[in-house]
């Protein structure tokens, strides 16, 4: 039902099937009145995402031979809706969906070429698009620091990766480490401290994979911040609020967590008495991180989403995630 909660943590939203249509829903967090805030026809809503406490952009799509996408930007009471972009027959996603500037989102599209995806600059207030990287034809990912920035990418050559990094947006990208088949070095995010320093989980030296801080001036590794020489890190959490990673995830017989943050510890231990039984994950939260989506789930059940209030330290059931299913 892909719920998600709006930034200042008032409203949940999410996708539900309304007849034979795909349609986004709105609801307060503390119960009121539910807003259906499209009502798409012919076409489904498959993907959308709060860019303000107030406003919300999805895509409509219509499948078949002539694929088409289209962008719209709505208020949260389903008004004001303003169509940003006429996709034809190109791709189009979302790649940050954070607001820069108060009006900018960063597009990832292949309008100018089919094989190759370009990054835009879109103006959610005129729907004016404007490039902001042009993709050579090897760009495979594109990184934003923490202020939405375009400031890393990762280009192949169909063997080798190479990580590619720029101070700010007026320079040229340059390369600055490369991965090989024997070495797998994944960029997560940037310090907000300290520009040139990325977060990553790297293989590189080691038997093992480790989080790590790599200075993106050198390419070099400066600082091992979760290493373990019998466990592979396999994921780690950033948090925009605490400006640090957080967590770790390893794999024994199951997922693991290695906290960073005590603060952090202690919400996922609450979530596990709260929620016992169960591997949960957090799919989204508010600004704050006071307020969160919740998905559990079993070996032998996709589980459940719930609505977590951290300082109040309770749950709310949203749904099922296959409803037909029982343990």
């Amino acid at each position: 039902m892909s719920y998600r909660v709006s930034p200042d943590g008032a409203y949940i939203s999410y996708l539900k099937q309304d007849g034979k249509q795909t349609n986004l829903f709105v609801e307060p967090v503390n119960g009121g009145e539910i807003i259906q805030v499209t009502r798409s026809e012919g076409r489904k809503v498959n993907f959308y995402s709060w860019v303000s406490n107030d406003e919300l952009i999805y895509y409509k799509e219509q499948t078949g031979a002539g694929r088409r996408a289209d962008l719209f930007i709505i208020s949260r009471d389903g008004k004001n809706e303003r169509q940003l972009t006429s996709n034809e027959k190109s791709r189009m996603q979302v790649l940050d969906d954070q607001l820069i500037d108060g009006k900018f989102l960063l597009i990832a599209s292949n309008r100018r070429d089919s094989a190759v995806i370009d990054v835009y600059r879109l103006n959610v207030r005129d729907g004016k698009l404007e490039m902001a990287a042009k993709n050579p034809g090897t760009i495979t990912d594109w990184i934003t620091d923490a202020d939405g920035k375009l400031r890393l990418a990762t280009s192949s050559n169909g063997v080798n990766e190479t990580l590619l990094y720029r101070p700010d947006e007026q320079h040229e990208f340059k390369p600055i480490l490369s991965n090989t088949f024997s070495t797998t070095v994944r960029p997560l995010a940037f310090s907000e401290s300290t520009p040139n320093i990325i977060y990553a989980i790297s293989d590189a030296g080691r038997d093992k994979s480790a989080l790590v801080e790599i200075d993106c001036n050198t390419g070099k590794e400066t600082k091992v911040l979760f290493s373990n020489d019998s466990l592979n890190v396999i994921d780690a959490q950033y948090s925009r609020i605490n400006k640090r990673m957080v967590f770790v995830v390893y794999e024994t017989w199951k997922r693991q967590k290695h906290y960073l943050d005590e603060k952090v510890k202690e919400l996922y231990t609450d979530l596990d008495a709260l929620l016992p039984n169960t591997e949960s994950r957090i799919t989204d939260r508010d600004r704050n991180e006071n307020i969160f989506i919740v998905r559990t789930f079993t070996d032998r059940n996709p589980g459940s989403y719930y609505l977590y209030f951290a300082n109040e330290k309770r749950i709310r059931k949203l749904g099922d995630f296959n409803s037909s299913i029982r343990e």
